[in-house]
């Protein structure tokens, strides 16, 4: 017998590996995601803007029985009027920090307007360490504001 030679049966071709591409980047949140430094501040907003509305709704009940205790006196009616915009506004400052928590832009924009009034105020009364504290909040706000829907 004649010894038959076995011909190698061809492998077939292995893909090439590809080469080490750089890593893809993940962002640091998307669209709808709330990121951690939103949602301190949406809680600890939250909570001062419901001790700003107790506050002001239980001084504002205790007036209006001072007032209508003493028959109506001019200046505690105006005192009234002054606290029942305060209540207003912890009240508007409640709900748009229930909203930046929830990522909501309407909350993105109450926030960023009561952040820019504060510094406002702040700055008319030379108040340096509020004014940098807000600013920085709003900073942080704007560089997020795209996650906001």
């Amino acid at each position: 017998m004649a010894e038959e030679k076995k011909k190698p049966v061809a492998q077939p071709a292995r893909p090439a590996k590809p080469a080490a591409s750089a890593p893809v980047a993940k962002p640091a949140a998307s669209p709808g995601q709330r990121p951690l430094g939103v949602t301190v501040l949406g809680v600890i907003g939250a909570l001062w803007s419901l001790l700003a509305v107790i506050g002001s709704a239980s001084l504002l009940a205790l007036s209006s029985a001072v007032v209508g205790a003493m028959g109506g006196i001019a200046s505690f009616g105006s005192g009234i009027i002054e606290i029942s915009a305060i209540l207003i506004i912890s009240i508007i400052s409640l709900i748009g920090y229930i909203m930046l928590f929830k990522m909501k832009r309407t909350g993105w924009l109450i926030v960023t307007i009561f952040g820019i009034i504060s510094i406002i105020m702040s700055a008319l009364t030379l108040n340096i360490i509020s004014i940098v504290i807000t600013a920085i909040i709003i900073g942080y706000l704007y560089t997020k504001r795209q996650l906001f829907v």
